[in-house]
């Protein structure tokens, strides 16, 4: 099972997201203060959806689709 951790320094706007299965498998991405109010926004519609796991593997799946 996928797993994911977002971490938001508020002071410094940067946010940090882990995603994969574990240490191996999985991967920390970083966004700076540019990316903020965007990471934020993403924070917000994770926090309100039924099933937050689900949508991050939906939209997984379209980005890996973009190629």
């Amino acid at each position: 099972m996928a797993s994911f951790c977002i971490i938001q320094n508020f002071k410094s706007r940067e946010t940090f997201m882990w995603v994969g299965r574990n240490v191996e498998e999985g991967k920390w991405f970083e966004s700076g203060p540019e990316e903020f109010k965007g990471m934020n926004d993403f924070v917000k519609v994770l926090e309100s959806s039924d099933d937050p796991e689900l949508l991050l593997k939906e939209i997984g799946s379209l980005w890996g689709n973009d190629e």
